[in-house]
């Protein structure tokens, strides 16, 4: 969704959008096929089925894996709030509501 909060800084957005989520959706798919492969063939069938944690617990650091959940968090209510503050801008901007022109306003000389 980053592309499309975001996409009054893109260049081509109409290419770039469908483009960029298309890479995000592979990458996506492409990093957790190789996670299941890996797990896969790292632990036997009872430990993925009966341990929820097995990467924690696997982990040389199993706090690394807690600061990485923590971190994505962070990093998608950023995203949300960024993109929802844009979105709120550009209905302000279009007139879609009535009161709301004080929100269209952006940094000046930007």
């Amino acid at each position: 969704m980053e592309g499309a909060n975001l996409s009054g800084d893109l260049k081509d957005p109409g290419k770039d959008i469908g483009r960029g989520t298309l890479w995000a959706v592979l990458t996506a798919f492409i990093v957790y096929t190789l996670l299941m492969v890996a797990c896969g063939g790292a632990f036997d069938r009872a430990t993925l089925t009966g341990n929820e944690n097995v990467l924690q617990d696997s982990c040389w650091a199993p706090l690394v894996i807690t600061v990485g959940v923590l971190v994505s968090t962070a990093s998608s209510c950023l995203g949300a709030l960024f993109g929802g503050a844009r979105i709120l801008q550009a209905l302000a901007r279009d007139k879609l509501f009535p009161g709301t022109s004080w929100l269209s306003w952006g940094t000046r000389g930007a």
